[in-house]
């Protein structure tokens, strides 16, 4: 379906120029290309970060349909054309019962065997007629084509804090969306299909056909379903009438929720049992797409920035949710003597002694000492890199002023991919709250446990001293999601008391 363009003046008083590994002169800049706007780098990028606050090696990417054989550790991402629903193996529905995931965003319906097998899944299909909406108060910026959407549930972890203020309508906008409907369709076999999924989504009751004529909302048969989702046997399905919401020309915009959205349904996607399912296949229109890691520097300057203060406060609630399972798992382990266990079996198996091990741990330590006096000594006085200074092109490129002073140092954060300055405040604002006070050496701090537990707590704490009120040092995003963890389990270990500093 070819979608309405934006209006010049609306688009280009939002849009920002393409980064460049060397920025060139503001004259040369251009607005982001058609390509771009439809693409979907935005949301991949979300998915990527997602997949990183979950699991160490964030999600792995599946580059066939093929490889969907194991339904308890997959995820299936369908934006766009959903015809390639046939191509999985022994059936969507199968995968789905078996623990799969199911993630559908299209305003096109499925043909022939692709819409039945959708219809068996979900109950429901994508009727394909693109719905207009003629009240402007329930359109992004008055635009017909442009309806936000309407939860069923205002409390919905989809729509977490996304209502608009005194309205039943959210702030995330669609773009000539269609609707889901129940379709009159009858297995063959006399099979009964599955009920509906949950209504989770709806468009205003002002929508009508494009084309069509508007109707009096009393006399219309009531809002459009846009959205249903819910628990199929073992798995998750999520349906939604739309994919242009996840587009990056909707995502651009900055007054609307549709990148927060993005990010709530990737975590109702994952559900409860994020620790399983490591693997996503990612299908764009008809194509599979691996490449989920897409560098900052190649989305527009406005959305980058915006991209770091959305993972900047979201983020640490990521990584709040997967603390307890993980402080759990290695509190149990650590009280089973699970770590002493595995490496003594482990050294008794290779024939090892404990005076052997002894003396090669002090050979070990020995050479450590060594290295790191060559270390310290040569290499690194030569080699005495700026750990805050941009590149000089791209200090250059920010010469002239542009935004508030906050909204520059948010851009320099971005491209020299650098947040040691919220991550120093962070530390600090963990360890004054809890009760430590900036001094010469780091906090004495006491770990119940095995050892494994108490080393790497110990750890922890060191690394947020070091961090808090050590010399200045460069810390990348991949860092500070490790610190929000850190801070996160430590703050599991205050509260249940197995960690306390002294």
């Amino acid at each position: 379906m070819t979608r309405p363009g934006w209006r010049p003046s609306l688009f280009l008083a939002a849009a920002s120029l393409l980064l460049v590994a060397v920025p060139t002169a503001p004259a040369q800049q251009k607005p982001p290309s058609t390509a771009f706007l439809n693409g979907t780098e935005v949301f991949r990028r979300i998915l990527f970060d997602t997949g990183k606050d979950v699991f160490e090696n964030g999600f792995q990417p599946l580059d066939a349909f093929s490889k969907l054989d194991d339904p308890r550790h997959s995820i299936l991402i369908v934006l766009g054309d959903a015809n390639r629903l046939t191509e999985v193996p022994h059936g969507l529905r199968n995968f789905v019962e078996r623990g799969g995931v199911l993630f559908l965003a299209t305003d096109r319906p499925p043909h022939g065997e692709a819409g039945a097998a959708l219809y068996r899944t979900a109950g429901v299909g994508v009727n394909g007629t693109s719905m207009v909406c003629d009240d402007k108060d329930s359109c992004y910026h008055g635009l017909p084509y442009c309806p936000f959407l309407r939860p069923e549930d205002e409390d919905s972890d989809l729509f977490r804090n996304l209502m608009r203020e005194h309205s039943s309508l959210s702030t995330v906008a669609s773009n000539a969306p269609s609707y889901l409907e129940r379709l009159p369709w009858a297995e063959p076999d006399g099979v009964p299909f599955p009920p509906p999924l949950a209504p989770l989504a709806r468009l205003p009751r002002e929508c009508y056909p494009e084309g069509g004529v508007a109707m009096n909302p009393m006399l219309s048969p009531g809002p459009r379903l846009f959205a249903v989702g819910g628990g199929v046997e073992e798995g998750r399905v999520l349906v939604m009438a739309d994919h242009s919401v996840f587009i990056n020309e909707m995502m651009l915009q900055k007054d609307n929720g549709n990148i927060e959205f993005a990010y709530n349904a990737l975590q109702w996607m994952i559900g409860h049992e994020a620790d399983q399912r490591t693997k996503v296949l990612f299908v764009e229109d008809d194509r599979i797409n691996t490449r989920f890691e897409v560098p900052l520097k190649e989305v527009p300057d406005e959305l980058a920035d915006r991209l770091l203060d959305f993972l900047l406060h979201h983020i640490p609630e990521a990584a709040q949710k997967a603390a307890p399972a993980l402080e759990r798992d290695l509190k149990q382990f650590d009280q089973r003597g699970g770590a002493d266990d595995l490496l003594w079996r482990f050294l008794r198996r290779g024939g090892v002694t404990p005076d052997g091990l002894l003396r090669g741990l002090a050979v070990a330590l020995a050479v450590l000492v060594v290295l790191y006096g060559c270390w310290k000594v040569g290499w690194k006085a030569r080699h005495g890199a700026d750990s805050q200074g941009p590149l000089l092109a791209s200090a250059l490129y920010r010469l002239a002023p542009t935004g508030t002073v906050a909204e520059q140092r948010r851009k320099a954060l971005i491209h020299a991919d650098n947040l040691w300055e919220p991550a120093r405040n962070l530390a600090r604002q963990f360890l004054t709250g809890a009760g430590v006070s900036g001094g010469a050496a780091a906090p004495r701090v006491e770990v119940r446990g095995g050892w494994l537990r108490r080393w790497t707590m110990a750890g922890r704490v060191k690394r947020l001293w070091r961090l808090a009120y050590g010399a200045p040092a460069r810390l990348s995003l991949s860092d500070w999601r490790r610190l929000l963890r850190d801070v996160k389990r430590l703050q599991a270990g205050l509260g249940d008391g197995t960690v306390r500093f002294s």
